[in-house]
């Protein structure tokens, strides 16, 4: 309705007067992005809140903020009501690794997709990207290689069901969704380590070059479940 239209059209001035960091016509258009991926009215208020947040913070594009955050929010199955807790685990990821906003922007949509199949949170991907990239790995090649490796969890070949059957162990999804992410990788790394082969049979287990890789990085259990916490605790990373 009219009265609504003019609504929205204060809350545009307002964020574009109070954070001082973009146009009217740029909030304009981080709206209309995050409308497109299904937040409108005030749910797409919430969400450019938050995008415009992070994009002061992280130093960003708006709209690469406002859209990764609202695809993200779409992959992960959550509504705007989690977009400033989805906005700190990003930029927690952004901060301790070696990575920017538009990085993920680019290439997070699958990962994030099969995280949620595996009933995993996005924090278990932002403690991986921050290791994998400090480590050295690209970005897009960071996020390529976890995201194979939670492929081969969520479809193990038949070969590496009967590697696991010999060595005792479980990783598939549901025990990816009983355990967790970070003890059945764990379970699969310690098993590995234990045929004295440690590439040979991981890559049995995992089947794919890009996942034996992203293992290899996350192998330290201590260094991962330590970056796991710092997600965890990353509430109020953006205001930090």
């Amino acid at each position: 309705s009219p009265k609504n239209f003019d609504n929205l059209n204060e809350k545009v001035r307002d964020l574009s007067l109070s954070l001082k960091l973009a146009t009217e016509t740029d909030i304009a258009k981080g709206l209309y992005d995050v409308g497109s991926s299904g937040f409108n009215g005030a749910e797409g208020i919430q969400v450019l809140d938050t995008a415009i947040k992070s994009s002061k913070a992280g130093r960003a594009d708006l709209r690469e903020s406002s859209m990764l955050i609202a695809q993200t929010l779409n992959a992960m199955g959550k509504n705007s009501t989690y977009a400033e807790q989805t906005a700190n685990i990003l930029f927690k990821t952004v901060q301790r690794g070696v990575l920017e906003f538009k990085d993920l922007a680019s290439g997070l949509g699958d990962l994030t997709a099969n995280l949620k199949s595996l009933g995993q949170p996005l924090e278990v991907a932002g403690a991986a990207l921050a290791l994998e990239t400090r480590k050295g790995t690209s970005p897009q090649k960071a996020i390529t290689n976890l995201n194979s490796l939670l492929l081969s969890f969520a479809a193990q070949s038949e070969q590496s069901k009967k590697m696991a059957e010999k060595l005792g162990i479980q990783m598939d999804s549901n025990a990816i969704k009983a355990k967790g992410f970070a003890t059945v990788l764990e379970d699969v790394i310690k098993a590995a380590k234990g045929t004295g082969d440690l590439n040979g049979t991981l890559f049995t287990l995992l089947g794919r070059q890009e996942a034996l890789n992203a293992a290899l990085q996350l192998s330290n259990a201590k260094e991962f479940r330590n970056e796991l916490k710092e997600m965890e605790n990353s509430s109020t990373a953006l205001s930090d």
